[in-house]
């Protein structure tokens, strides 16, 4: 198969029923991390691969995705190479408490915790009171979205012990 046409079967696939999100295009990932963790590109980008380091077994680097929830709040999950078995384990940030989780879960826990650094950060990033305001309904509305995809994904009580 030529890659014009792998291109175009991909894009002909059907999505899962509970995928309600929306994938970043080349264009629009340049600036959404900016846009939507109000901190510039590279902070962003070190935030998450801190969290991912310390949080994701095993963890190496890779590509994430860059999505966006149907009420508009950005965030960021690992792509993953093997789609039949696509569970990634994550801890929270103490290690204390791991679970496995589809990787859309593990980036929507990643998420949380990079705006929950950002809040901790406020004062020292210079956010105005109407920016912390929007991270701090960025990171209410992501925990919202994610406990309704666990349910959804059958991982409600994994997600939960994570985030609670």
């Amino acid at each position: 198969m030529n890659q014009a046409t792998s291109q175009a079967s991909q894009k002909l696939q059907p999505t899962p029923s509970w995928q309600d999100w929306v994938i970043a295009d080349e264009e629009e990932r340049l600036e959404f991390l900016s846009r939507h963790f109000l901190v510039g590109a590279t902070t962003a980008d070190n935030l998450r691969y801190g969290i991912a380091v310390k949080t994701i077994t095993d963890y190496d680097g890779g590509y994430w995705e860059y999505a966006v929830t149907p009420d508009g709040f950005g965030f960021v999950y690992p792509k993953v190479s093997d789609v039949d078995n696509p569970v990634i384990e994550v801890s929270n940030i103490f290690q204390d408490n791991f679970a496995k989780l589809h990787p859309v879960l593990v980036g929507i826990h990643t998420t949380r915790l990079m705006l929950l650094q950002i809040m901790m950060s406020a004062e020292t990033l210079q956010l105005t009171d109407r920016e912390e305001i929007r991270i701090h309904d960025h990171y209410y509305a992501m925990r919202d979205y994610g406990r309704s995809l666990a349910k959804k994904l059958d991982q409600a009580d994994q997600f939960y012990a994570l985030v609670d």
